[in-house]
């Protein structure tokens, strides 16, 4: 009987420091938002100015090893959840043909990117328990030296080509 009561008030003292509901919960945290096309090359995102699809984002864990990959939606978000408390970085791969936009542009740190250099990294991304941390990336389309888009039509010409006809 006396070892029941020492086992009780063990348990009593673990709840009574620990609360189930709280502390003994393991609180997930997340990193996502958004790979937008920007048109004006700014940095900043503005009305208009599309997500862009398929665009490959890496999590990387402090040490800079590859923990998993996400590709953006239709939309371009993307998102990592259910992640540990801890260190993380990003990096963002673009598809041919786009650069990334200048990061921490204006005074919205929600609507800027966060990409700090031609890699595709971010800064050092410190999550605490339960935080959904939201980073960005700018890009825009890269003109092809001697192309020229024919408006409206959707094709590409290139200057400088001429065909001779044969009378």
């Amino acid at each position: 009987m006396k070892n029941r009561w020492y086992l009780f008030l063990a348990v009593l003292a673990v709840f009574m420091l620990c609360p189930p509901a709280f502390c003994c919960t393991i609180h997930s945290s997340s990193i996502g938002d958004l790979v937008w096309n920007d048109q004006n090359k700014n940095g900043i995102q503005e009305d208009g100015e599309p997500g862009l699809a398929d665009v490959k984002v890496n999590l990387l864990a402090s040490n800079s090893a590859l923990l998993t990959s996400y590709t953006t939606d239709s939309s371009g978000f993307f998102e990592f959840d259910s992640l540990s408390p801890g260190d993380y970085y990003l990096r963002f791969d673009l598809p041919s043909g786009f650069s990334f936009s200048p990061s921490d542009q204006g005074s919205d740190d929600t609507l800027d990117s966060n990409v700090i250099n031609d890699a595709g990294l971010t800064i050092k991304i410190s999550l605490y328990p339960g935080e959904n941390d939201k980073w960005d990336a700018g890009a825009y389309a890269v003109p092809i030296p001697g192309a020229v888009w024919l408006l409206g039509s959707g094709f590409l010409g290139l200057v400088g080509l001429r065909k001779k006809l044969k009378k």
